[in-house]
């Protein structure tokens, strides 16, 4: 088995894929008093890998979406 990848996005917000596990974790961490490692909660969310695409045409149509309304309310001013 592979090498877990762990990417900090902000805060305490990390999102992670683990080799043999087949999903894309998004989860919030915390680091314990008196110690250095972070530890995760129970706040997030894991989607399996084909589902992340959907979540990412999710994003990419909110984005459009956000991006139309910015120009409707510039042009506006």
């Amino acid at each position: 088995m592979g090498t877990s990848i762990r990417r900090h996005i902000e805060g305490g917000r990390y999102v992670s894929v683990t080799p043999g596990i087949l999903c894309v974790d998004f989860r919030k961490f915390f680091c314990p008093a008196g110690t250095d490692e972070i530890k995760p909660t129970r706040c997030g969310a894991a989607l399996r890998l084909h589902e992340r695409w959907k979540f990412v045409e999710i994003i990419k149509m909110r984005i459009q979406h956000w991006r139309q309304q910015y120009r409707t309310t510039q042009a506006t001013i």
